[in-house]
């Protein structure tokens, strides 16, 4: 089946530099920045008769009179003391018995000291992302969040777990909440969610 569409992408202004070409991509799946289709399907663009509109800013007589931006402004930067390095890395591995494909994010911010109100913070993220290429509906992200806080004698920790997955009519959404004061459980929640799909 053939279909003629209008894809308007999103706004943004760049100046092209002499000699620049212009690359467009097109993907039928965007893994794991776009939660997949839940049917497999094959997609194929039709380049003649194809076209790419690019508006043009035209020029204008004040143009010439345009003063550059200033250099940004920011505050300076809190003084802090190292006391554990962070990890941030991003991997990919695949099982070749079991097809599937596991992409792991970790963002590890370590343990560090803001030495002008002597309060000690760390944040660490793990996010997996599994996938069978070829099964959609085996698409699964794990979200494993820890937050913590430090100050003399008093602690406290957060620590939230997610889980996705989906079938072909529905998203499946586990999270469990845990907030504790030193040791103390001061909040914990768990969710069960069923969210309807609705054409995604």
């Amino acid at each position: 089946t053939t279909y003629d569409i209008a894809l308007k992408l999103c706004d943004i202004g760049h100046r092209f530099g002499k000699g620049n070409r212009i690359r467009l991509a097109i993907s039928n799946a965007y893994w794991p920045i776009v939660w997949p289709s839940p049917e497999s399907n094959i997609l194929s663009i039709t380049c003649e008769g194809s076209t790419l509109e690019l508006p043009m800013r035209p020029s204008w007589s004040i143009d010439e009179t345009l003063k550059p931006f200033k250099p940004p402004e920011s505050a300076s930067p809190l003084e802090q003391t190292e006391l554990e390095p962070g990890l941030n890395s991003w991997t990919v591995t695949t099982d070749v018995m079991a097809g599937t494909t596991v992409l792991q994010r970790i963002n590890d911010d370590g343990w560090r000291r803001i030495d002008g109100i002597d309060l000690e913070l760390g944040m660490r993220t793990v996010h997996t992302y599994t996938i069978k290429p070829d099964d959609p509906l085996s698409s699964r992200l794990e979200t494993h969040y820890t937050r913590r806080y430090r100050r003399g004698n008093w602690a406290t920790t957060c620590v939230t777990t997610v889980e996705l997955t989906s079938n072909a009519n529905t998203f499946l959404l586990k999270a469990t909440l845990d907030a504790r004061d030193g040791e103390t459980v001061v909040k914990q929640q768990s969710w069960n969610l069923r969210i309807p799909r609705d054409h995604v």
